[in-house]
């Protein structure tokens, strides 16, 4: 049987300006839990807080909160934009700033996020736009507002390629279709349902890694460049190979960084490197493991 070593920070950060924000899914904080059964797990609290990511970074796990702090949000501003096709155009006045739920765009344009999660701006739809699945255009970096979705979804991926997914968190509104779990923050006007995946299985797309998100695992993009591997040193959850992540020194051999990456392990057929002290250890507390990830390890240092 696999040790349940104390708890073990969650990794809920990861590199903002490669991917979107992993936060939690609901109105609550996130924070390591302080429970004695000793896996890797996340508690809830209410409000804004600070907590260590698994590579001992300091990062916001904040609140689902769905409003903005938009200066002059009432104002709006004059304008002709049209589409790159050329085929419609809008004319008058845009919004500097919309809301899905109760602010939409003129017809013929889309709400999307502006350079992060916490603003919005109306843009141009492209002609016969990209719907909830399809491969799109834009997926290199989703807030620099050019993508070929549809209203209401994002291309969200990496440079190899993306897909139109949907915003989340809209209004109360945090759930996302079967596959996808909703990412979002204190800061966030609006959160992105991330396909979710298998750790253990590696079943992300090309250039893109599975990370720990508040009730699963998502994919996002891959920030591991030329390190990554077993040992490495890391600062972003996403910083590590596919098939590993970031921990806390105290529990990957031999690390002197803040943090160091190391494998996710499959409780049932466990394999980690051979290396004193290291065992596969379960990612969830007992009984908390979502149905198709109650197998998820991870190979880390047991408890004394």
């Amino acid at each position: 049987m696999p040790h349940r070593p104390p708890p073990l920070p969650r990794a809920l950060a990861f590199a903002l300006s490669l991917a979107a924000a992993a936060c939690t899914g609901d109105d609550t904080g996130a924070t390591a839990s302080g429970s004695d059964s000793g896996s890797v797990s996340a508690s809830s609290t209410s409000g804004a807080t600070s907590t260590s990511a698994s590579a001992g970074a300091s990062t916001a796990a904040a609140t689902g909160s769905t409003t903005a702090d938009i200066s002059g949000s009432d104002a709006t501003s004059e304008a002709t934009t049209s589409t790159s096709t050329g085929d419609t155009s809008t004319t008058g006045v845009i919004p500097e700033w919309c809301n899905l739920s109760d602010a939409p765009c003129p017809e013929g344009m889309k709400c999307i996020l502006d350079g992060g999660q916490s603003k919005t701006q109306c843009v141009d739809l492209v002609a016969d736009p990209k719907q909830f699945g399809d491969a799109c255009d834009g997926a290199s970096d989703p807030f620099d507002d050019v993508d070929d979705c549809d209203d209401g979804l994002i291309c969200f991926g990496s440079e190899e390629g993306g897909i139109c997914i949907p915003f989340c968190g809209i209004g109360e509104d945090f759930s996302c279709p079967s596959g996808y779990l909703c990412s979002t923050c204190q800061d966030c006007v609006l959160g992105l349902c991330i396909p979710s995946c298998d750790p253990v299985g590696d079943d992300c797309s090309p250039g893109q890694v599975c990370i720990p998100e508040d009730n699963g695992f998502v994919c996002v993009v891959d920030a591991s460049a030329r390190e990554g591997a077993f040992g490495d040193p890391c600062e972003f959850v996403n910083a590590c190979d596919p098939g590993l992540v970031c921990l806390n020194p105290d529990y990957v051999p031999d690390c002197d960084s803040a943090g160091c990456c190391t494998p996710f392990c499959d409780l049932g057929d466990p394999q980690c490197p051979d290396l004193p002290d290291l065992e596969c250890i379960a990612w969830f507390e007992e009984g908390q493991a979502p149905a198709d990830l109650e197998h998820v390890g991870v190979c880390a240092i047991p408890p004394p």
